[in-house]
């Protein structure tokens, strides 16, 4: 089974969609290839921004500091029953260019998974700036990448092509948000699910091949 799945390192329902999709993979009775694509959700965003997430949000949806905390409480019940404790309040609202482009060249070796949970971590929970070169060469060397090799790839253009392309083929089968997940190039699973409802619709594509 082979999973084609678009998110955005600032995407909180990506995190909770990844978080659930990985238990849901764990009780799968297949052997399952993962292939994490780009989309970045605000691809202007600054490399070191002076506002907040509540203020970006705010702006965005054109919403009050009361709706816009109304919409996080909201998210942090479903993050709390996936597992996970969002900390939107540090969250470091940065451009995400070059945490995708440390996902593509940590796929070469298998450690794109590692690299993506520990991203999401540091976006969400951490308060750490993932479009700061320093962070994430930490993040890389946390997974086991070799640190002179992330830091020559994250000075060069290396894969921006790639993400570029991501993007493309999303709009090109009608993406319009993230997480979204194509199963077998054939079956599409749009936004964040239970891990229940993962496992239910994986194992319907299963048995129907």
């Amino acid at each position: 089974m082979k999973l084609l799945i678009w998110l955005d390192i600032a995407c909180p329902y990506c995190h909770i969609g990844k978080t659930n999709l990985d238990r849901a993979l764990k009780e799968m009775d297949a052997e399952v290839e993962v292939e994490y694509k780009s989309f970045r959700l605000n691809p202007t965003a600054p490399a070191a921004p002076d506002f907040t997430m509540k203020e970006e949000l705010a702006g965005k949806y054109g919403k009050s500091g009361s709706e816009v905390d109304e919409m996080l409480d909201q998210l942090a019940v479903q993050g709390k029953e996936a597992g996970i404790t969002f900390n939107m309040d540090g969250v470091i609202p940065s451009n995400t260019m070059d945490a995708h482009r440390l996902i593509k060249f940590a796929a070469a070796d298998n450690k794109d998974d590692a690299v993506l949970k520990r991203l999401y971590t540091a976006y969400f929970e951490a308060g750490r700036n993932t479009s700061d070169h320093g962070v994430l060469l930490e993040i890389a060397e946390d997974a086991g990448l070799e640190a002179e090799a992330v830091r020559d790839m994250l000075e060069s253009d290396l894969y921006k092509d790639l993400i570029y392309a991501d993007q493309n083929e999303a709009k090109d089968i009608g993406v319009q948000g993230v997480p979204f997940i194509v199963v077998n190039g054939e079956y599409a699973l749009p936004g964040a699910m239970r891990t229940e409802d993962y496992l239910r619709a994986l194992q319907e594509v299963q048995e129907s091949n």
